[in-house]
């Protein structure tokens, strides 16, 4: 899939990725279809490799979108506007990490997402989710219940959930 990224500078030179609603979802839709394509017991240790810092999808994806837009544009920072919130780029890949254990109803989320916050070379020995990891993977937590009992995955429920779930 190939996404179409509306960015804005500010006068801080950040870059905002001002249609960042429409990524969560598409990427939630995208992660859904792949994943549901793999059978048991292979899904979860494929779900936890799209998610293994450094190395897995979501992290590589998220270190080549900030490299391309800091690249093209000028930007220092680069975020996500999901509805009326701003939102780190590696939020992205919370998100659905939360979605992926919403859906498929396996516990210990935060302590997963805690784990590999502390062993990641970004966040090395931090002892937990920072904030709005855990208002993120509690996003994607939502919306993969909502989603398990035949919610559609589109931007108006991202933008709703993140209201409900105070994305960070």
């Amino acid at each position: 899939m190939t996404y179409s990224f509306q960015i804005m500078v500010t006068s801080n030179n950040t870059c905002l990725i001002m249609n960042g609603s429409s990524i969560v979802a598409q990427e939630i839709n995208r992660y859904y279809t792949w994943i549901s394509a793999i059978p048991e017991p292979a899904r979860t240790p494929k779900a936890i490799s799209y998610s293994t810092p450094i190395i897995g999808y979501i992290d590589v994806f998220r270190s080549h979108v900030e490299q391309t837009i800091t690249h093209n544009k000028g930007c220092t920072n680069v975020c996500y506007v999901v509805g009326d919130r701003g939102m780190d780029t590696s939020g992205l890949g919370n998100i659905v990490f939360g979605f992926h254990k919403g859906n498929y109803d396996i516990s210990g989320a935060h302590i997963i997402g805690a784990t590999t916050q502390k062993i990641h070379k970004e966040s090395w020995g931090i002892n937990g989710d920072e904030p709005d990891d855990y208002t993120q993977i509690e996003l994607g937590l939502g919306l993969g219940i909502a989603f398990s009992n035949g919610q559609d995955i589109n931007i108006r429920i991202v933008e709703t959930y993140a209201i409900t779930y105070g994305l960070q």
